[in-house]
């Protein structure tokens, strides 16, 4: 099994791309189809849904691509932003100056992303049962089909070392935390998982 890191520094064949800042994982069979990429362009911050067949190499702390930088920059937004027209009534102060404003338009973004998918970030929440747990550090996957099989916490005041969890406990997630079907007691008694932290994609 290898994990895909989040948070790590991102290359593409030609240079550095940025950073992984979510995975996206198939909830009917629990199958990472897409990594976020985030990336500075023109010194702005840009989102790009690259395909798992991409990566060709991953360790802990990094992404290797198969892609140019040139492709990486076509390949489809995370988030589509848009504009949406304020109430007639609404306006904002100016902090300092505390000067009326009326805005008629507001910036908004909606993700690219199909509705049944799991998003997943680092550091979002692991909730037992009976409580919290810690965040999410990495996911552990299976090599051979990109699909996921645990979630790794980090060790903390719960724990003395690292936690691997199987996916099959996760019961719902939203925005920001996970569900399980453990409680801690279940949590800590589960068996050690042995983790590959490096992986060269095959050849062919």
């Amino acid at each position: 099994m290898i994990n895909i890191p989040i948070n790590a520094k991102v290359k593409c064949s030609d240079g550095h791309a940025g950073t992984s800042t979510y995975i996206i994982v198939n909830p009917v069979n629990q199958q990472v189809t897409d990594v976020v990429v985030q990336e500075f362009l023109h010194g702005y911050a840009e989102e790009r849904i690259v395909p798992v067949s991409k990566i060709t190499e991953t360790t802990a702390k990094s992404i290797t691509l198969s892609c140019t930088k040139e492709e990486l920059d076509k390949m489809q937004p995370f988030a589509d932003s848009y504009y949406v027209e304020n109430p007639q009534e609404s306006n904002v102060l100016l902090a300092a100056y505390v000067t009326p404003l009326d805005l008629e338009y507001t910036k908004t973004a909606t993700e690219n992303v199909p509705a049944a998918s799991l998003v997943i970030q680092r550091n979002m929440s692991v909730e037992a049962t009976d409580g919290h747990l810690g965040k999410i550090h990495e996911l552990v996957v299976d090599p051979g089909n990109f699909q996921v099989t645990h979630i790794l916490i980090k060790e903390g005041h719960l724990f003395k070392k690292d936690v691997v969890i199987p996916i099959s406990h996760i019961t719902h997630g939203d925005e920001y935390t996970i569900y399980l079907d453990l409680d801690k007691t279940a949590v800590k008694n589960l068996p050690s998982v042995d983790i590959q932290r490096h992986y060269q994609a095959d050849a062919s």
